[in-house]
């Protein structure tokens, strides 16, 4: 542990209940794992302990007092800060493939202040650099296409993201409920984008047109961020585990349905589809109407899997899974649960399981993929190195 009268620089290990983060905290996916001005509880550090290294760093505030000083006297713009920050860069080094850089982790759009001993967050240079730095600043939304193994999908995504951008912040009935849930539940909100992100993903694998991958960003999003509008706080991370008999659901179903009547870029059939089809299962054992295969519409078999994978890896359907272990549930659920045809895809054309690609262990180690014995055929099951 080093510390100065305002900030302390910690391991993992060392942090505490109370302690404010004071920079983001990312999985070793480069998904968003804490947002920064975070005040850790219990679930935080679980979440983060099972994820990294107990030995990484981060820097914390570790009372409200010390944050409101850090905040009032702009310590993360000078330089003792920032040589800190860059040694907490330069770790992740070691543990992704694709890096992630300093801006990664500075100052944004963002105005905090302490009120009523809650950290609260709203516009500081405009609500568009606000709004679009909610999706540009979360790592998964900005550079999901380098986890591709072709270099030729960079513009296309590039078109893409600013697409979708356009058309959430120029259409108020996106936009509102979008704002909303960011500012009230950054958690929930990460999730939601960290989800899209692979959805992207595995549209570009599957070759959809702009159009296509604009459409199932925008069903993707709206999913859970239209049920804000109705669902406490407290209730929002359970839309993770909706059933055909919950009144959530059917109220997510009906709200859609009465929001894309209003709205024309919703009021499109392959995004009224997916949002029927969302719970539907490959082997036709979901709901509401028992679909299977290619009956279930494409859209809703790539967001089942997005959805499950950031379900899994943020614990909400019980103890945190690593990202391996993860996209190994998965791959045994294909054919069941998901399209295996989508499956396989994602795993062939992807680099995510990939000779030199590296990982955290369960215990918090660092490995590397080294070989497959059969990668064909279970890609899922690489020969594993174990560096630390």
């Amino acid at each position: 542990m080093i510390a100065n009268k305002i900030f302390t620089l910690k391991t993992i290990s060392e942090i505490n209940i109370g302690d404010i983060v004071l920079h983001p905290i990312y999985r070793v996916d480069r998904v968003l794992l804490s947002e920064k001005y975070k005040k850790l509880n219990k679930h935080y550090i679980e979440k983060i302990k099972q994820q990294l290294p107990v030995r990484f760093w981060v820097l914390v505030a570790e009372d409200e007092k010390s944050f409101n000083e850090f905040i009032k006297n702009e310590e993360y713009k000078k330089r003792e800060f920032l040589e800190e920050l860059l040694k907490i860069v330069n770790q992740y080094g070691e543990i992704m493939s694709n890096p992630l850089y300093i801006d990664d982790f500075k100052e944004n759009e963002v105005m905090v202040e302490l009120i009523n001993g809650q950290i609260v967050s709203s516009c500081k240079n405009g609500e568009e650099n606000y709004f679009k730095n909610a999706l540009l600043k979360i790592p998964s939304f900005s550079s999901f296409e380098k986890y591709l193994d072709t270099s030729q999908t960079d513009l296309r995504a590039s078109i893409v993201k600013n697409e979708i951008f356009e058309k959430l912040y120029n259409n108020e009935d996106l936009k509102k409920p979008f704002m909303k849930l960011r500012m009230a539940d950054s958690s929930l909100f990460t999730n939601i984008v960290n989800s899209t992100s692979f959805a992207l993903l595995i549209g570009l694998c599957l070759e959809l047109s702009n159009d296509q991958l604009i459409n199932l960003a925008i069903v993707s999003l709206f999913e859970y961020v239209g049920t804000s509008s109705f669902l406490k706080p407290e209730i929002n991370h359970n839309i993770f585990q909706m059933n055909e008999e919950d009144e959530d659901y059917k109220k997510q179903i009906e709200l859609f349905l009465k929001t894309a009547l209003k709205i024309e870029s919703l009021r499109q059939e392959n995004i009224i589809q997916a949002m029927i089809d969302r719970h539907e299962n490959f082997d036709g054992s979901g709901f509401p109407n028992g679909k299977k295969g290619k009956e279930i519409s494409l859209f809703s078999r790539i967001i089942s899997i997005c959805h499950d994978y950031e379900k899994l890896v943020s614990g909400y359907s019980g103890e945190a899974l690593i990202p391996m272990q993860a996209l190994v549930k998965i791959w045994e659920d294909s054919g069941e649960k998901y399209d295996p045809d989508i499956v396989k895809m994602l795993f062939y054309r992807t680099n995510i399981f990939k000779v030199g690609r590296k990982f955290v262990t369960k215990d918090g180690g660092i490995g590397t993929i080294v070989g497959f014995e059969d990668f064909v055929n279970a890609p899922a099951y690489p020969i594993v190195k174990i560096d630390k």
